[in-house]
């Protein structure tokens, strides 16, 4: 049992079975009893508040701890020694039963918490049972280990592949800045967990020596005790979880060392699902880019179409927050959007002159071939869907099936965009590659008829930013000096202008001399 005894004398006592043992006592008393506190206020038979009551006492000890005191003075004629051997024998029977109180709280209480920790052990591995994604293990798994072991603080680290370097992953609140930082594994800390693959618990750096220069120069590990414990499934270590700062102000133990041992188990094994479905999703990749190569390859003006559709349609999934699953199978319809190009005459597809009418019918049912070829594997029957419906139009004119709006799914909505954007920026037979600021006022002329409004608004502030960022980065790369660099503001405000102007040129107003000259330096001011 602990030296430190943490509990209430008059929590106990007001127990029903202490109550029921004190009145016992006091049953077969040759006098009367009582009992005062550590502080030496009575908490059975107030009468001994009133000190001249009290005759004799005997201390109440628990694990060498005065908790406190049995009072009492002996009935009528009853003899002084008679009452004394009573109440020492008393105590020593209070004293068990107290213990044995004690014991039969701390068991409850080892239930509970036990009962509590496998509920959410068991929520945690429900939860990562689900989940694939990296990121949101982490997350998870830190959020749980917090909860589970009571910390102020703690880090997921993440070991990279040549195992030279940790990356901050996952951190509480306190240190969300951290995220993101990499620490060089040599010398650090972490090294022996990473090496052994065992946890370490430093509580007092004079128990540590072989640690304190490591520590000094951590960026992360500021406060003393820490628990560490390797990320592991098998023999592979992705990382470390650690805990700073009990929220108890206690230091950690061994039951803690051993939970955070269990939860970093739980974590490595999800880690390695996750890895292993990573391997997997990209060798299906491969495949799948392997076919629309194939594709691309009856037209060489088509060469990276495909993937750049993808990349495109995919981020502005994740700027609509779609779920990880949609954003996966919406790169997969990018890839595979045109697949049904292999199966439209290589004659019509090279051709450099205008398609005829009955070019276009041909071409107009490559997204039902595409369709065709996809929904044959059953996991990917929604991708067929938005590749057969990727030239559909907002207004409803478009192909194969002349749906309009909110028929058309969002992810084809997504495609059209994504398709039309990546048509505009590429030579093809049919027409040279525009500077990079016509397919933006294109895409903005075309929104509410051909594309869905609110995807090119977001797709035209990602470019405009994407556009500012490529800005900066060719400043610097040019030496440039600093006070001729444009900030954002002055940036889409030149941006907006020259949409302007190329808007007038579009509805077919023709620019004067003047104003093609100031077009052309205003594009060159942000260095187009």
């Amino acid at each position: 049992m602990n030296n430190e005894i943490d509990f209430d004398l008059k929590e106990l006592i007001n127990k029903p079975k202490l109550i029921l043992f004190m009145d016992q006592l006091n049953g077969i008393s040759p006098g009367v009893l009582g009992l005062l506190d550590k502080d030496g206020i009575a908490i059975y038979n107030s009468s001994f508040n009133d000190k001249s009551q009290i005759v004799y006492q005997q201390p109440i000890v628990i694990d060498s701890m005065e908790v406190g005191t049995l009072v009492g003075y002996p009935s009528n004629g009853v003899i002084k020694e008679k009452f004394l051997e009573f109440m020492k024998n008393s105590v020593e029977m209070l004293e068990d039963r107290i213990k044995l109180e004690m014991e039969s709280d701390s068991l409850a209480l080892e239930v509970i918490n036990n009962y509590q920790e496998m509920n959410l052990f068991y929520e945690l591995s429900e939860t990562l049972s689900s989940v694939l994604d990296v990121k949101t293990i982490c997350d998870v798994v830190l959020k749980r280990a917090v909860e589970i072991i009571g910390v102020n603080r703690a880090y997921i680290m993440l070991l990279d592949k040549n195992k030279e370097q940790l990356t901050i992953s996952a951190s509480t609140n306190k240190d969300k800045s951290l995220k993101g930082l990499q620490i060089k594994l040599e010398n650090s800390v972490y090294e022996c967990v990473i090496k052994n693959g065992v946890s370490i618990v430093v509580d007092d750096m004079e128990k540590c020596p072989e640690l304190k220069g490591k520590i000094k120069t951590d960026q992360v590990i500021t406060s003393i005790p820490f628990i560490c414990a390797p990320i592991k499934a098998e023999d592979d270590i992705f990382g470390l979880i650690i805990m700073l700062e009990k929220s108890s102000g206690k230091p950690f133990t061994s039951v803690d060392t051993k939970l955070l041992c269990s939860i970093a188990l739980q974590a490595g094994m999800s880690l390695g699902n996750a890895r292993l479905y990573d391997e997997l999703n990209n060798s299906f990749l491969n495949t799948v880019e392997a076919l629309a190569a194939a594709v691309e390859a009856k037209d060489p003006h088509m060469h990276g179409h495909c993937r750049r559709v993808a990349e495109y349609a995919e981020n502005i999934g994740q700027e609509l927050g779609l779920p990880a699953k949609e954003l996966m199978d919406i790169r997969l319809a990018g890839i595979l959007h045109d697949v049904g190009k292999i199966g439209i005459s290589e004659s019509i597809l090279k051709k450099s002159t205008g398609l005829s009418q009955e070019d276009m019918e041909e071409v107009k049912i490559h997204p039902i071939i595409g369709a065709d070829i996809i929904e044959h594997v059953e996991s990917m029957k929604n991708v067929a869907e938005w590749i057969r419906h990727h030239h559909e139009r907002y207004d409803g004119s478009g192909y194969p099936d002349g749906l309009a709006g909110e028929d058309i799914s969002i992810h084809s909505r997504i495609l059209s965009v994504a398709d039309a954007y990546d048509n505009l920026t590429t030579a093809r037979t049919y027409h040279s590659k525009y500077p990079y600021d016509i397919p933006l006022v294109k895409l903005q002329i075309s929104s509410g008829s051909k594309f869905d409004p609110e995807i090119v608004n977001i797709f035209l502030n990602m470019l405009r930013e994407g556009a500012y960022r490529e800005y900066l980065k060719k400043h610097q790369d040019l030496n440039l000096p600093p006070d001729t660099k444009l900030s954002r503001v002055a940036y889409y405000r030149i941006d907006s202008e020259i949409k302007n102007i190329l808007t007038q040129e579009a509805s077919g107003y023709e620019l004067s001399e003047s104003e093609q000259n100031k077009l052309q330096e205003l594009r060159e001011l942000i260095l187009r």
